[in-house]
């Protein structure tokens, strides 16, 4: 059995090899042809365009991926059965379950690799594609690049940032006032400075007036309030110069680990109910679409055992088919758990809930 298992799987990962690279080329050959004409027009240089293509890879694999695998489904499987090789395997006491298991394992495993890739790389690829798109192709200057008066951020850690003036353009923030707060929405240190210099690594704050707090304390205890003065001095653990520019970040830029944060704060500062049900929907579906290659999987395996469908016409039009009826159900799905008609673990997971039961069902039909 090892050795089929060797010569199913390898004729499976190089269909999938090639679908991911074929569609990722031929998604970046139509959209460089689709915006030539702006890249001329705006001299843009070869490296801006380089980034900007090579940003959206992350993206594009995690979209991508799916339909390949689904594809590669029909043509390893379709062309045993086409070859009578499924026959064969089957005489010799082989059920198709067996034949199956590693077409399924390998998916599940691309799954995860999709699931690690989307969490860990999409998002920060997306904010640099989006950097390189706005400022260096369109030469659009976002607004918090410049000089900013009277300047207000909230840290990912319930850490406030204001300060008179805001320059990143200059490294520099004039009269700045750091408030870093605990969960129970007390102030544990206040951070006064006359202006603080960024060095590229850390803030520098100088004539620098620290006052520390003792939560666990009454507010008339001795010991409630330590307080410090420094010419010059870093704190470690405050937020950066890029994460102060990058002011807002738009949810379908964040992993689920910063959904999960960001919906504790949007739940602990009381936002409004529609806020809080499209932040759940969102970190589900972070997680759903990912899991669309191992559950169409499911669904196509069985199908290609069927020498009817075994043709390469039949399984491309089968897996376009599947992958457009995919998409849109999860769509549907996404728009109505945003509008409140659907619970957001259904909306997110009922394309894969329904994928994956069809996929059993025909899992039963097959012979084995």
């Amino acid at each position: 059995m090892k050795i089929i298992d060797y010569y199913i799987l390898t004729k499976y990962l190089r269909f999938v090899l090639m679908g991911v690279f074929g569609f990722v080329f031929i998604y970046i050959t139509v959209d460089l042809i689709d915006h030539i004409s702006i890249f001329l027009d705006r001299s843009v240089p070869a490296m801006t365009i380089f980034r900007y293509y090579y940003f959206q890879i992350p993206s594009l694999l995690v979209l991508l991926t799916p339909v390949a695998v689904l594809l590669s489904c029909f043509f390893t499987l379709g062309k045993l059965s086409k070859n009578f090789e499924i026959i064969a395997m089957q005489a010799v006491g082989i059920s198709s379950y067996r034949i199956m298991l590693p077409v399924i394992i390998s998916a599940f495993f691309i799954f995860l690799m999709l699931f690690y890739l989307n969490e860990y790389f999409v998002p920060q690829y997306a904010r640099k594609f989006i950097f390189t798109k706005e400022v260096e192709v369109y030469r659009s200057q976002p607004p918090w690049f410049t000089q900013t008066s009277d300047y207000s951020f909230r840290g990912m850690e319930d850490d406030y940032y204001f300060a008179k003036i805001f320059d990143p353009g200059n490294n520099y923030m004039e009269s700045p006032s750091i408030i870093i707060i605990d969960g129970a929405w007390k102030v544990k240190k206040k951070i006064d400075s006359e202006k603080a210099l960024w060095n590229g690594e850390y803030w520098i704050f100088q004539n620098c007036y620290v006052r520390e707090f003792d939560v666990s304390k009454d507010l008339g205890d001795p010991s409630y309030e330590r307080c410090f003065f420094s010419e010059e001095t870093t704190f470690y653990g405050i937020a950066t110069l890029d994460e102060m520019i990058v002011r807002q970040i738009r949810q379908d830029e964040m992993s689920i680990r910063e959904l999960r944060h960001y919906l504790s704060r949007a739940v602990s500062s009381g936002a409004r109910p529609e806020i809080v049900r499209k932040i759940i929907v969102d970190m589900h579906k972070r997680a759903s679409y990912p899991a669309a290659a191992f559950v169409i999987s499911l669904l196509g395996a069985p199908l290609a055992l069927d020498r009817r469908r075994s043709s390469i016409g039949v399984g491309f039009g089968l897996s376009l088919l599947i992958s457009f009826v995919y998409w849109g159900i999860l769509q549907i799905g996404i728009s109505m758990g945003y509008a409140g008609t659907l619970h957001p673990f259904i909306a997110s997971w009922g394309a894969n809930i329904a994928f994956a039961s069809f996929g059993f069902w025909m899992f039963l039909k097959i012979r084995r």
